[in-house]
């Protein structure tokens, strides 16, 4: 059996679906340049364009000197190919220096029709511009509905700091309060990375504000195993999850495996949450059992860097100092040893507290002067000195006064 090419193999649809998105646009283009049967193929197929990732760096490119394609800083340049244009369902843009003209073009313009987008990290986008495009995107007298089905961007392009931050899966310091307005115009035509936090505090009188949830609690609650919205039966709206589903841009895809958490905001999850082990507890089982007092709270903060953390995990990284009896976490606290505190630990606190207990000059001296005393006293009993314990006494009575 002849050994099979290329080409022969890239012909199968199933196998160019899943080879395609793993290259960069410039191999694509540079594979279409070897022959007219691989431009014929990469051209007229509807697989090959269909996912898109141009935050993709090149695997030549050195840390010390990258380079820096002409598709990352022009990126309408690739988007205006007939085939790109034609084909293109998911669209990655993290990190690049996107303009709100381009995303305009993107998702208002008939000729592309993107379901799914990326653009976590492009800090040249502005905020404000972007949720107006959005809200007109939205607006009662449209046309048409748009074909942007989800949008990533309030996570982490990074995908291990993603995954890595304790539940916290958006940066909220950066996150506009005016989102709020733009996820309830959304809910039910695009989904977002996150959502409205759904918390019973946000629905009391006087209680919290709506705030854009940007904390994950994975599992039910420690006390009934469940969640609010699944006793009561709520219908919330949908999320997509990253990394961005690269062979698929089903919508239902990219919101696989959302249902199971729970979106959370700061104030909700305050007292509540254990940053350590992920346990938390909802609003009614910890109103039941404590009453609802923060004093009596699961949690509590003993390291700024650890945040709130129950009592298991506060055991084990929380330690007694044995010099100055104060507490430090041993995982934060550089320096510091299961017995030792930084301070107490630290080379130079030692040597002062040696220095401390070594005598000075001035008191070597003075017990000089007080032992030739005592001696000169003892003396003075004749040539027996002092044989008995009462004499020796009167000895040292009679230094003492002599010191005065």
């Amino acid at each position: 059996m002849a050994p099979q090419s290329l080409l022969s193999l890239l012909s199968n649809e199933y196998l160019l679906l899943n080879t395609t998105p793993y290259l960069l646009p410039t191999e694509l283009l540079a594979l279409s340049l070897c022959s007219r049967s691989f431009h014929s193929l990469l051209t007229h197929s509807r697989s090959v364009w269909r996912h898109l990732n141009l935050s993709l760096l090149p695997r030549h490119a050195s840390t010390n000197t990258p380079l820096t394609p002409l598709y990352r800083s022009s990126p309408h340049l690739l988007l205006r190919r007939p085939p790109v244009l034609r084909d293109v369902k998911t669209l990655i843009l993290d990190t690049l220096p996107i303009t709100i003209d381009l995303l305009h073009d993107l998702l208002s313009s008939p000729i592309y029709k993107l379901q799914l987008l990326s653009i976590r990290g492009c800090t040249s986008i502005n905020e404000v511009q972007l949720m107006l495009l959005l809200q007109y995107l939205m607006r009662p007298s449209r046309e048409q509905k748009p074909t942007i089905k989800g949008i990533y961007w309030f996570g982490s392009a990074d995908e291990t700091e993603l995954h890595g931050n304790r539940g916290r899966f958006v940066d909220i310091r950066n996150v506009s309060d005016d989102w709020t307005a733009v996820l309830k115009a959304a809910e039910g035509e695009i989904a977002f990375d996150t959502r409205l936090c759904s918390g019973p505090q946000h629905r009391e009188e006087g209680g919290l504000e709506e705030k854009v949830a940007n904390i994950r609690l994975r599992g039910g609650c420690q006390g009934c195993g469940q969640s609010p919205e699944e006793r009561e039966g709520k219908q919330l709206s949908r999320v997509v999850t990253a990394p961005v589903p690269i062979t698929s841009s089903d919508i239902r895809i990219a919101c696989s495996g959302e249902d199971t958490d729970v979106l959370r905001c700061e104030g909700c999850v305050k007292n509540r949450w254990c940053e350590g082990c992920g346990k938390w507890w909802c609003e009614d089982c910890l109103g039941l059992q404590e009453g609802g007092d923060n004093k009596n709270a699961k949690v509590q903060l003993d390291c700024f860097e650890c945040g709130q953390m129950c009592g298991e995990c506060n055991k084990c990284t929380s330690r007694t100092c044995k010099s100055c009896r104060g507490e430090y976490c041993v995982k934060h606290n550089e320096g510091a040893d299961n017995s030792w505190c930084e301070w107490c630990n630290s080379p130079e606190r030692r040597l002062r507290e040696m220095k401390k207990r070594e005598p000075d000059a001035y008191t070597i001296q003075q017990r000089a002067r007080t032992l030739a005393r005592l001696n000169a006293i003892r003396n003075s009993f004749g040539s027996f000195g002092v044989t008995r314990f009462q004499d020796e006494a009167i000895v040292r009575q009679r230094c003492s006064l002599s010191l005065i």
